[in-house]
């Protein structure tokens, strides 16, 4: 099997896994949420830099519309723009900023399992061996109590740091 077709199949194995370990938040991507506190808050924050995004006005970018009179609120809790960039398609296409968070955190727990897989198969030119590796890490009970925060889920640059420094 070639090296893209066996990446293909893996990725989409842990698309298949992330899907089947949230269930049945797959069906409701645009109206459920794993827990009612950061999801919602990083959905909104989400929302917002794809407001400020779009609108082209990265001036006041930090200076969220929370916590009147101050400024720079977007301060007090993460930014997530990386999140935000990825979701900003789903978000302009649905309008629901719960459908592109949901969709970016799917996508999160897919690729840190990913990207452990590419760093295993690469330490250990194992493909049984890399798979194992991406579903220990990406879907660990640690990750998986971890549902509530996008920020931590998107775990994925700490095992491509060190499979580009192998490379």
């Amino acid at each position: 099997m070639g090296k893209a077709r066996e990446h293909a199949l893996v990725g989409v194995l842990f698309v298949v896994l992330a899907i089947v370990m949230t269930w049945p938040l797959a069906q409701h991507l645009g109206s459920l949420a794993t827990d009612q506190g950061d999801p919602l808050l990083n959905a909104w924050i989400m929302s917002w830099d794809a407001h400020r995004i779009t609108t082209h006005s990265l001036n006041g970018f930090f200076d969220a519309n929370i916590f009147f009179p101050y400024h720079g609120t977007l301060n007090y809790s993460e930014h997530l723009v990386p999140q935000a960039l990825i979701g900003l398609a789903p978000f302009l296409l649905t309008g629901n900023p719960l459908f592109a968070y949901n969709l970016v955190w799917l996508l999160a727990m897919a690729s840190s399992a990913f990207a452990m897989y590419l760093l295993a198969r690469r330490l250990t030119g194992s493909m049984a061996a890399a798979v194992f590796a991406g579903i220990a890490y990406g879907f660990s009970l640690f990750m998986m109590s971890q549902l509530p925060h996008l920020q931590v889920l998107c775990a994925a640059g700490l095992p491509l740091s060190f499979y580009f420094l192998h490379r």
